[in-house]
C-alpha cells in the first residue's frame, strides 16, 4: 500500500511540477495533466482495494474515467514537441483539440454511469475496446514526431526517451486491453505510471533546453521543498494509520487528500501569493507590480543556466536565444535567465553608468540592447509607421515585442486612441497573415541576432 500511496504522491508532485514550471507551455501542461491524472487513478484504485460493495464499483468507475486521460494528454504533449515551422503541427493539434478530446470526455461519461461499457466490477468488452483505441492515440501521433528525429541535435535523447516510453506505455495498456492475469492489475498499472513519469522527464528536459533555461537547480528546489511539506502534513497521518487505525477507506481518503493539498499548494505558491497580493494590496498597483516582479526573479534565478558564454554558442544556438529574449522583451524574470544576459556588451553598459552587476540589471541592459537593435531595422524615414515592403521587420518586431501589441487576440486590450497603434493593428489584422507574421519574425530575429553577433565581435 505505502508502495502506491508514494508513486501516487510522486507522479502528482511531477504532475503539478511541469504545469507550475512554466503556465504558458502547452506541453509542460498536458504533460503535466497527463501526470495528475495518472496519479487520481492510482489513488482511486488505492481507495477501491480498501472499499467494499457499491463504494467499491463508484470508485472502480472513476477509476477507469481517470485512466482514460493520460494517454489523451499524452498525445497533446507529443504534439506540442513537433516543432512549430512543421505545417501539420497546427492542422493535427485542431484535430486533437475537436475530436480526440470530447471523444475522451463522452467515453468518460459512459464509464462513470457505466453505460454499456461496465459489467461486474469491470469494463465490459465496449469499455475495454475504448480504453484500447484511446491507448493508441500516443503511438500515433509519435508517427508525426518521427521525422524531425534527425533535426533534434542535443535533443535527441529526449525524443529517444519520449518513443521508448511510449511505446512501453502501449505495451502496458495492451496488457489491461487484453486482461492478463500474469501480472497483478495494480503492478501493470504502476508499471504504465513509470513511463508516464519518463515522458514527463523527457518532455521537462526538452522544454527547459528549447528554453534555454537549466533544469536540475530548480527540478531539486521543488522536490526538496514539496518533500518537506509532505512529511509535516502526510506523516502526521500515516502515523496514525500505522499505530492506531491501520488502512481503512476513511483514513486513506484522508491521507491522499492531504498529500494532493500539500503538492497543490508547494506548486502553486507563486500564484497563490500573487491571488493574496492582488486581493491584499488592492489599492496598491505600483507595490503589487513590484511585489509581483520580485517574485518572478526569485523563481526566474534557479533556471539561470550557469556561468553562460555567449561567445561559445554557435549561430542556430545565439539565434534561438535572441528569439526568446525578444518574444521575452517585456517579460524580466525570463529575459533574465536568457544567456544573452552576459553578453560583454552588458557588461560594458553596466560599467560605463556604474550600474550593480546582478541579474535584474543584466536583464534590463539586454532589453536596452534589443530594443536598439529593432530600433537599426527601422527604415531612414521620420515617420513612425509605414506598410511597405522596407518596414516589414522592424513592424513585425517592434509592435508586438516592444509596444506589446497582441493583433491577433481577442482579449487583448489595446490603446486605439494612439494613431500609430491604431494603424499598426489595422494594418496587422488587415493585411498580415499571422502565419506571415511568424515568419518576418523569424527573419527579423535572424538580423538582430547577427547585429548583436557583430556588437559582440567589436
Amino acid at each position: 500500500m505505502f508502495l502506491q500511496v508514494a508513486f501516487y504522491t510522486f507522479t502528482l508532485w511531477l504532475g503539478v511540477y511541469l504545469i507550475a514550471r512554466d503556465l504558458n507551455s502547452a506541453r509542460l501542461l498536458w504533460a503535466g495533466l497527463g501526470l495528475v491524472a495518472y496519479g487520481l487513478a492510482i489513488g482511486l484504485d488505492l481507495l477501491a482495494l480498501q472499499a467494499g460493495g457499491t463504494t467499491k464499483d463508484v470508485l472502480l468507475r472513476l477509476h477507469w474515467t481517470a485512466m482514460l486521460f493520460p494517454p489523451v494528454f499524452w498525445t497533446g504533449a507529443v504534439l506540442g514537441l513537433i516543432p512549430e515551422e512543421d505545417k501539420r503541427k497546427h492542422r493535427l493539434n485542431k484535430i486533437w483539440q475537436r475530436v480526440l478530446i470530447p471523444f475522451a470526455l463522452i467515453a468518460g461519461l459512459f464509464f462513470i454511469f457505466g453505460w454499456g461499457v461496465w459489467a461486474e466490477g469491470s469494463p465490459g468488452l465496449t469499455g475495454y475496446l475504448i480504453f484500447g483505441v484511446v491507448s493508441l492515440l500516443p503511438l500515433i501521433a509519435l508517427l508525426f514526431l518521427l521525422p524531425n528525429l534527425r533535426k533534434a541535435g542535443s535533443t535527441r535523447r529526449a525524443f529517444g526517451l519520449v518513443i521508448i516510453a511510449t511505446i512501453f506505455f502501449a505495451l502496458g495498456a495492451g496488457m489491461v486491453f487484453l486482461g492478463s492475469n500474469l501480472i497483478p492489475q495494480t503492478w501493470v498499472v504502476l508499471g504504465i505510471g513509470i513511463d508516464i513519469v519518463l515522458l514527463g522527464l523527457a518532455v521537462v528536459y526538452f522544454d527547459a533546453f528549447e528554453q534555454g533555461e537549466a533544469l536540475g537547480n530548480d527540478f531539486i528546489r521543488s522536490l526538496a521543498i514539496s518533500t518537506l511539506i509532505l512529511l509535516v502534513f502526510g506523516g502526521q497521518v500515516i502515523f496514525v494509520i500505522s499505530i492506531s487505525t491501520g488502512p481503512t477507506l476513511a483514513m486513506l481518503a484522508l491521507l491522499l487528500a492531504i498529500l494532493a493539498a500539500a503538492i497543490l499548494l508547494a506548486g502553486f505558491a507563486g500564484e497563490i501569493q500573487r491571488l493574496l497580493d492582488n486581493l491584499v494590496f488592492a489599492r496598491l498597483p505600483r507595490l503589487r507590480a513590484e511585489r509581483r516582479e520580485l517574485f518572478g526573479m526569485a523563481r526566474a534565478l534557479p533556471k539561470a543556466p550557469q556561468d553562460p558564454d555567449p561567445a561559445k554558442m554557435n549561430d542556430e544556438s545565439f539565434y534561438k536565444a535572441t528569439r526568446r529574449a525578444l518574444s521575452h522583451f517585456n517579460t524580466l524574470p525570463k529575459l533574465a535567465v536568457n544567456p544573452l544576459t552576459a553578453l560583454p556588451e552588458v557588461t560594458r553598459q553596466l560599467q560605463s553608468r556604474g550600474a550593480p552587476d546582478n541579474t535584474l540589471e543584466r536583464a534590463q541592459e539586454l532589453r536596452i540592447l534589443l530594443a536598439e537593435s529593432i530600433d537599426r531595422l527601422k527604415p531612414d524615414s521620420d515617420a513612425e509607421f509605414g506598410t511597405t515592403d522596407a518596414w516589414r521587420y522592424y513592424n513585425a518586431l517592434y509592435f508586438p515585442y516592444v509596444a506589446g501589441l497582441r493583433p491577433y487576440s481577442r482579449r487583448a486590450d489595446h490603446d486605439r486612441s494612439d494613431p500609430v497603434i491604431r494603424a499598426a493593428l489595422d494594418w496587422f489584422q488587415v493585411q498580415v497573415p499571422e502565419r506571415t507574421l511568424y515568419n518576418w519574425q523569424a527573419e527579423g530575429a535572424q538580423l538582430v541576432a547577427q547585429d548583436l553577433q557583430e556588437m559582440m565581435g567589436n
